[in-house]
């Protein structure tokens, strides 16, 4: 390896290992773009162009990364190399979303600062990204998303589920194992079962989450596993651990399926974020499920974490909130109102119709007498 892989690496350490993998996809797929054949010479590049004397090639690394995400935005692939080529359709057709640019300037950014070479782009140079973030995912919207969740249905709803009651990261959720779900500590509280699934490390921030599945989230869960007894819990279709982009994409197709506009795997984080922080549970709880850091200081519930099962049985007091599919009896009685609620607006309909003959026969009566009146005289 040359120095300026060997400084590319150091500076991607500190970095969560999906992150590493984008930033060093973005950075060769800059490189074949624009026919650069090493890290060594994209280094050489622009450390030349900033000795020159010439001011044209002061920007040699930021002209053509402004070039490359504008490209990516507006789709113009036609002076891409086949090998760089985006394999979706919608892609294709569309181009790639304005966040998805931004992660090659990102990636560039990281690159020429382990390199120590001056990198910067203006917030004029860069495509317009929308501020608004994910969307929270609705009830309604997850169970439309239930519905087309497509091939590897149990899978795609074990994590659906798994993410919907924990609000972790996916990138933290695609860590588990099979070992993690199966030697969990089981609670049945109000005759519902609860995993406790115990002390992680999230890969982003590096602060601790204690996260708790649900009852949903097991039954989901626990139908997938079936008899396995090892290995990651989520696979793809090669039976290895299913990786963070594949499941971004797979979600985001399953939403886009669902009709649904601006969501994907982080939309489920900020609806469990949203939920319970609605149903009035303290941020010092939910933050503590979801890995969220915390200030020592400032938290007020901090001898409740050393109580065996006391966040389970605040997790399960408020699950209420959680929850997208009602208890069946809940159902039965919703369909007994809409029974009852069709049979009244049965007996409206007829009582309308009745009105309407009586009204018509009175019209009826009325034109006769006219007509008998107009006789006599």
């Amino acid at each position: 390896m040359g120095k300026a892989e060997d400084s590319f690496s150091e500076e991607l350490r500190v970095l969560s290992p999906n992150t590493r993998i984008i930033y060093r996809r973005l950075v060769k797929r800059f490189m074949v773009r624009f026919g650069v054949d090493g890290l060594e010479d994209l280094f050489s590049l622009q450390w030349e162009s900033r000795r020159s004397d010439d001011p044209r090639d002061l920007n040699w690394a930021e002209s053509r990364c402004r070039r490359l995400m504008f490209e990516m935005v507006d789709g113009d692939f036609e002076l891409w190399p086949s090998s760089i080529l985006p394999t979706r359709r919608n892609v294709l057709e569309n181009g790639y979303s304005g966040v998805s640019a931004l992660l090659v300037y990102d990636a560039l950014d990281c690159f020429y600062r382990s390199q120590n070479v001056p990198f910067k782009l203006g917030r004029r140079d860069k495509p317009r990204v929308s501020k608004s973030g994910r969307r929270i995912l609705l009830d309604a919207g997850f169970h439309v998303m239930w519905d087309c969740v497509g091939f590897e249905k149990h899978r795609n709803r074990a994590w659906m589920m798994f993410d919907k009651d924990n609000g972790l990261r996916v990138s933290d959720v695609l860590g588990f194992d099979v070992e993690d779900v199966l030697e969990a500590k089981e609670y049945t509280i109000g005759g519902e079962i609860y995993l406790e699934l115990g002390r992680i490390i999230t890969q982003k921030t590096k602060t601790p989450a204690y996260p708790v599945l649900g009852p949903e989230a097991v039954e989901a869960v626990r139908r997938y596993i079936g008899d396995r007894r090892d290995g990651p819990l989520f696979l793809d279709r090669d039976g290895k651990r299913w990786s963070v982009p594949a499941a971004s994409t797979c979600i985001g197709d399953i939403a886009v399926r669902a009709g649904l506009e601006n969501v994907g795997c982080h939309s489920f984080r900020i609806r469990f974020e949203t939920k319970l922080q609605g149903a009035g549970v303290s941020e010092f709880i939910f933050k503590r499920w979801m890995g969220k850091a915390i200030k020592a200081q400032d938290n007020p519930y901090s001898q409740t974490y050393n109580i065996p099962g006391e966040m389970v049985r605040l997790y399960a007091m408020n699950y209420d909130a959680l929850r997208v599919f009602r208890e069946k009896q809940e159902v039965e009685e919703l369909r007994r109102e809409l029974d009852d609620t069709r049979e009244d607006y049965g007996d409206m309909e007829q009582r309308v119709r009745d009105m309407e003959r009586y009204i018509e026969q009175q019209r009826m009566e009325q034109a006769i007498r006219e007509e008998l009146d107009r006789r006599k005289r």
